[in-house]
């Protein structure tokens, strides 16, 4: 009675579909842009890299509620109020800095010597990273997917002030909001 309430007298289904894409969208973009930088800051040599990475993991500390009003700015310059792509655009803004940090651990703990044999081997510096380096770092990806997957499905704030229309709503606004 339960089930059929909540998928016949709501837009739950619906709202688990924007859920599920928003959170796809913003894993992908996030493993596109965390996964390189925090390989060439694992690699970069000297004190720069690491006060680099450092800085990137405070900007992951600053609250959201501080970032909320140019965000919302920039939402409406682009147009994309009440549309899903505003929550597509935002997310990554504090999935990357702390996946990246997150995935600079990973890196740095891969010896350099695997990838300096590959490329004696005949491979470049970017194939010994796809064929050696991303291999050996696929538990740091997928706690990365998952992570950013989690604060996707979970994130309020920005879902429901950047987000109006019931159709366009995700789980976490909808529930709440409706049920």
């Amino acid at each position: 009675e339960h089930l059929r309430f909540l998928f016949s007298d709501t837009d739950y289904g619906i709202w688990l579909w924007n859920s599920a894409l928003v959170g796809i969208l913003v894993v992908v973009i996030t493993l596109l842009l965390s996964v390189p930088a925090a390989y060439s800051l694992a690699r970069l040599t000297g004190r720069g890299g690491e006060q680099l990475g450092i800085g990137i993991f405070l900007t992951y500390l600053v609250p959201p509620t501080i970032l909320f009003i140019p965000l919302s700015r920039v939402i409406s310059n682009l147009g994309l109020q009440d549309s899903l792509w505003a929550l597509v655009l935002v997310y990554p803004s504090f999935t990357i800095p702390f996946c990246t940090w997150l995935l600079m651990g990973f890196f740095k703990a891969i010896p350099k010597d695997l990838e300096e044999a590959a490329m004696i081997d005949g491979l470049s510096r970017f194939g010994a990273f796809v064929k050696v380096v991303i291999p050996i770092s696929v538990a740091g990806i997928l706690t990365v997917v998952i992570f950013s997957f989690t604060l996707a499905m979970q994130e309020f704030v920005y879902a429901l002030t950047f987000i109006s229309p019931v159709s366009q709503y995700t789980v976490s606004v909808g529930v709440p909001t409706f049920l």
